[in-house]
């Protein structure tokens, strides 16, 4: 009993690659400035620090897109419903252990607004990472900069967690 009891515990302690899974550490600022992150003969991709969203600009025809849609994004009456939906990047889906529910919550009322997101550059893009500190999950998102367009890559292999665990992203 004691043996089976020793692979329960080390499996359910791993991944699906065999790997122990994440620990959440706690938000820790790193300053990072509104600028042009990446460019390419066709695209520029900016982070905007204050709001904390990705921009990506074509240098063709001047057209902006944004991770909040951009025509919103330049409105100087930013509030309400509206604001905490088209400024959230993700919408997370989570398992509480303590309940034994499941349940939602999105990156503007939980990172955004309280200013836990941090964006470390990439060789052509920007790693965002955000931090759900009451919940003790982070999760990273890579915008990478292609001839294309923008890549967006969900981190599953770096998403920490300490007690709530992640079921689904949005």
């Amino acid at each position: 009993i004691l043996i089976i009891l020793l692979i329960i515990i080390s499996v359910s302690a791993c991944g699906s690659s065999g790997e122990l899974k994440k620990e959440y550490t706690a938000y820790s600022p790193q300053h990072s400035q509104s600028a042009v992150v990446a460019s390419n003969d066709h695209f520029q991709l900016l982070w905007d620090d204050t709001n904390k969203c990705i921009l990506l600009k074509d240098n063709r025809n001047g057209k902006i897109w944004s991770s909040v849609p951009y025509d919103y994004y330049k409105k100087s009456d930013q509030s309400g419903t509206a604001l905490v939906q088209l400024y959230s990047p993700l919408l997370i889906e989570y398992y509480e252990t303590e309940s034994f529910q499941v349940k939602k919550v999105n990156a503007y009322s939980e990172c955004i607004s309280n200013g836990t997101v941090n964006a470390k550059r990439l060789k052509n893009g920007l790693s965002v990472t955000y931090f759900f500190e009451r919940l003790k999950i982070s999760v990273p998102v890579d915008y990478i900069l292609t001839n294309d367009g923008l890549e967006a890559r969900l981190r599953v292999d770096k998403i920490a967690e300490k007690k709530n665990l992640v079921t689904k992203i949005s």
